[in-house]
């Protein structure tokens, strides 16, 4: 599936800290919505060949350069330069691990023809990439060798690449509970072993969980306890800590889930 996507998200110096989503500015960083989706492969992955739309929409008026970061509520490049991220979700095997275990890789769409269209066509400079920290542990050797290269051709095709965490039963966790869909151990261990490779590269971002599903801040913050499953509950501050003490100074997105909306449990400050 291909997602067109908007998500408005904080991290301010390495620190994260509860806030109230209906009074404070959420959005350091911005990823604009389309109108229309540009590539599409269905879900199963079962080898459809990608399409496009027609019109192309509006791009960037120039285009970022280098190691992007947050300053104030924008981002900013290398230079200085404010901008915003413009692109689309594209799901692959890198997050189904049935496809994956079914023979299909994610460079039959992901690939410098797709990235192409996207930056010239469309006049985007961002692709959201789900990624599964379990097909990862799996297959590590080949899952890398298709993750190097999907990084390469985006980032030669001029995408800054988000690696979004897919961390559920579709994914290959062994927690299929709802509520082990939370940052756990094992999310740390990826998110240090990922940033260290990727650590000299300005064009990835990482995004630390996809649609968290904690009962309140303390336990998005600081984690704690364990879930139905057995699994242990780690916060975002553990995950954002992971990556920092790799020396990997990329931007850093963490999404509210639960804890940020209005069905969630807790008691915002």
């Amino acid at each position: 599936m291909l997602t067109v996507f908007s998500r408005g998200l904080k991290h301010r110096h390495n620190t994260l800290r509860p806030y109230n989503m209906k009074n404070r500015p959420t959005i350091l960083f911005c990823l604009l919505a389309l109108s229309v989706g540009l590539i599409m492969a269905s879900c199963s992955f079962g080898g459809s060949a990608p399409t496009t739309q027609s019109t192309p929409t509006a791009g960037p008026t120039f285009t970022p350069k280098g190691l992007i970061h947050a300053q104030g509520a924008q981002l900013v490049d290398a230079n200085g330069h404010p901008f915003e991220l413009r692109g689309a979700q594209i799901e692959s095997p890198f997050n189904y691990i049935k496809g994956w275990e079914s023979g299909k890789r994610p460079t039959s769409i992901l690939n410098s023809t797709t990235f192409n269209v996207m930056a010239h066509d469309w006049h985007m400079n961002a692709l959201r990439l789900p990624v599964s920290n379990w097909i990862y542990a799996k297959y590590t050797s080949e899952y890398m060798q298709q993750l190097d290269q999907v990084i390469h051709d985006a980032n030669a095709a001029g995408l800054y690449v988000v690696m979004d965490l897919h961390d559920n039963p579709k994914g290959g966790s062994p927690y299929r509970s709802l509520d082990s869909t939370l940052p756990k151990t094992e999310d740390a261990t990826f998110w240090k072993a990922i940033a260290a490779h990727y650590k000299t590269n300005p064009m990835v971002i990482f995004d630390l969980y996809n649609e968290p599903t904690e009962p309140n801040w303390d336990t998005w913050l600081h984690g704690g306890g364990t879930t139905s499953d057995g699994a242990t509950i780690v916060g975002f501050q553990d995950l954002v800590n992971a990556i920092r003490s790799t020396g990997a100074q990329q931007l850093i997105v963490v999404e509210p889930g639960s804890a940020g909306g209005k069905g969630g449990k807790s008691n915002d400050p």
